[in-house]
């Protein structure tokens, strides 16, 4: 299993996502049209959509797949997501 460590910058945190996310993601990230042209998959229409692709997500980790949330530090708002997979 690869260790996911938080990084921080002055604005931002950059942390493993979890199940609290799920409102935030959708509401910032997973129903935003003009994103999702930049995306691999489809515009999240309801939080049910969030909630199964952050379940995903989490389960991947013992993959070597690792994604990290993008959050403000001063409002806790997650506004988005980086991604990256390891082959060992």
């Amino acid at each position: 299993m690869i260790y996911t460590k938080e990084i921080q910058s002055e604005r931002l945190i950059l942390r493993k996502v979890t199940e609290n996310d799920v409102k935030s993601l959708y509401n910032n990230w997973d129903s935003d049209v003009e994103m999702h042209k930049y995306v691999g998959y489809e515009l999240h229409t309801n939080i049910e959509d969030t909630k199964k692709l952050i379940n995903k997500w989490i389960s991947e980790y013992e993959n070597g797949r690792l994604t990290w949330v993008i959050e403000i530090k001063s409002t806790g708002e997650v506004i988005g997501v980086i991604s990256a997979s390891s082959k060992e």
